[in-house]
């Protein structure tokens, strides 16, 4: 391996030459992967892929021929969904296919929406490749053969759910890269999870030395495989759920008159097994998605408590165990709607203010259209702007339903958007569901198009607005009551439009760029973001002074 500059990590194959090119963002993810064959003079092996910031979406492209593979992990990451929704090279549209993992996440076979088996693989204890089965063709064994047969693979993820760059030999673990045939990191572990653990001071071991047991879905930390997981659970479940089931008999058996030791033992049993199962098997619903999750376990522990129930009445069991399951399903999943469309969902908007500090004294002219934004975003921006898009506004442009509702509006004598803070070249509406972005919109007025230097101003601004949006970082920190995300983020805005104009040579109507420092480096509490965010300012500062 050889690390490179801006963030690449170049691997090379048995005969020395480049085979994988790793780039990684400014947030620190990867952000794509070249791989396949030798490179060419334009460093780019056969197949590039994308990645989607959260992980749930990946787009291979053949460099070649130019078409695209389109991967789409229903409810999660690839490490918790079950479910792919997938666009073939060849393809105009896409289908489902469906994962079967073993108890450490690795994917033992695949299968489409009518069941039938696509792929079949087998994993050694320690992620080597071992067998290979297309559909019901003959099953490889051949190092060789499962080599070339893996370049047309339908998901490259296999062992414990990773991807494998088979080319170069190895399984990337997101924090660390693994060697399956040295069964060792290629990079040290910077955490020491059990210090009393012998087999955990070995800085480039893999899970103890029990993979057996442990996986490591983050390549930084080791976790307790499912079945541990379950079992974890599920014993102190079972004794809580057995007391639950004797408290509920014995006040109905008191109040109805009707107690018996045998509907008594009963009642144990059936509340210590639905405690079990509504816990431990619970985990395998919530790792899968977060509604099935709380159906499943709403729907057991109904069950549970439908059994109980209808051993206290003296009705048909298996009959109190369905009709409880059904209704228990049922609340949960209605409850778990209705609490996602009304909690966990942020909306933000950060704009750039029209004042003197950023309008520009003259400038080149500019035409009203996606294609001078487009052009700007690409020579200049390098397409930077994450999970997001752009709307150009005039007259007869609408603004989104949110923005309406806060008093945005678009000023036909500036051309620019009006809104709670006065006139504005740009703003960025963004929003989040649990601290993860969901989408962002970046407007930019006609007024804006006074002049290609403006409107490169502008997107720059809003642009970086956009990666502080992705980077997750506000909600680590206690922000007070004074608006400090804003000023936090203009401060940083100010920072780079001062240092962008500069490089650029331009003028501005004041040349005393807009001074948030004692604002935001004044307050203690925001020491801790203000470090978080400062390397990620300097990389998006480095990338646009060129």
């Amino acid at each position: 391996m050889l690390f490179g500059t801006n963030g690449v990590l170049f691997g090379r194959s048995k005969t020395g030459k480049f085979t994988v090119a790793f780039q990684y963002g400014l947030t620190s993810m990867r952000q794509q992967v070249t791989y396949g064959g030798n490179f060419g003079s334009d460093q780019e092996g056969q197949f590039t892929k994308f990645y989607s910031e959260d992980g749930s979406f990946e787009v291979v492209k053949n460099n070649a021929t130019g078409q695209e593979k389109h991967i789409l992990y229903i409810g999660g990451t690839p490490y918790e969904s079950n479910i792919v929704y997938l666009k073939d090279f060849t393809q105009s549209s896409g289908s489902y296919t469906f994962l079967h993992k073993d108890y450490i996440g690795s994917i033992l076979a695949i299968s489409d929406e009518a069941g039938n088996k696509l792929e079949q693989r087998h994993f050694d204890a320690w992620g080597n490749f071992t067998h290979l089965q297309i559909g019901n063709g003959a099953i490889m064994t051949d190092h060789d053969a499962i080599l070339s047969a893996a370049k047309n693979l339908i998901i490259d993820r296999g062992y414990t759910s990773h991807e494998h760059f088979m080319e170069v030999g190895i399984i990337h673990m997101n924090g660390r890269l693994y060697d399956p045939l040295l069964r060792r990191f290629l990079n040290a572990d910077d955490n020491i999870q059990d210090p009393t653990n012998t087999q955990n001071y070995n800085k480039y071991g893999y899970v103890m030395n029990n993979p057996l047991m442990f996986n490591d879905p983050s390549g930084e930390f080791w976790e307790a495989g499912l079945f541990l997981t379950i079992l974890a659970y599920a014993i102190p479940a079972a004794a809580i759920g057995a007391a639950i089931g004797a408290a509920i008999y014995i006040t109905f058996a008191t109040i109805n008159n009707n107690f018996s030791l045998g509907g008594f033992a009963r009642s144990i049993l059936v509340g210590a097994a639905t405690g079990a199962i509504s816990t431990g098997i619970g985990q395998v619903f919530i790792a899968a998605s977060g509604f099935w999750g709380g159906v499943g376990v709403g729907a057991l522990t109904g069950a549970g408590t439908g059994g109980v129930t209808a051993l206290i009445t003296g009705q048909n069991f298996l009959e109190g165990v369905l009709k409880g399951a059904v209704i228990g399903g049922a609340v949960a999943g209605v409850s778990w709607v209705i609490n996602e469309l009304t909690n966990n969902y942020e909306y933000q908007v950060n704009e750039m203010p029209a004042n003197n500090n950023n309008t520009l004294q003259s400038g080149t002219k500019a035409d009203f259209s996606y294609d001078t934004v487009k052009k700007i975003d690409q020579t200049r921006y390098k397409g930077q702007l994450i999970r997001g898009s752009y709307k150009i506004v005039d007259e007869t442009s609408d603004l989104s339903p949110k923005l309406v509702s806060e008093g945005y509006t678009f000023d036909k004598t500036s051309g620019l958007l009006d809104g709670p803070r006065g006139k504005a070249y740009g703003l960025t509406e963004s929003l989040t569901n649990k601290g993860k972005l969901v989408w962002q919109r970046i407007y930019l007025p006609k007024g804006t198009f006074v002049s290609l230097e403006q409107l490169d101003l502008t997107m720059g601004h809003e642009i970086f607005h956009s990666i502080l949006n992705n980077a997750r970082l506000f909600e680590t920190y206690t922000l007070g009551a004074t608006n400090a995300k804003h000023y936090v983020h203009e401060h940083f805005t100010a920072k780079w439009e001062n240092a962008y104009v500069k490089f650029r040579n331009w003028k501005t109507l004041n040349l005393n760029v807009m001074n948030l420092d004692d604002t935001v480096l004044s307050d203690i509490g925001l020491k801790g973001l203000i470090n978080k965010i400062t390397p990620i300012f300097n990389n998006y500062l480095k990338s646009t002074l060129k």
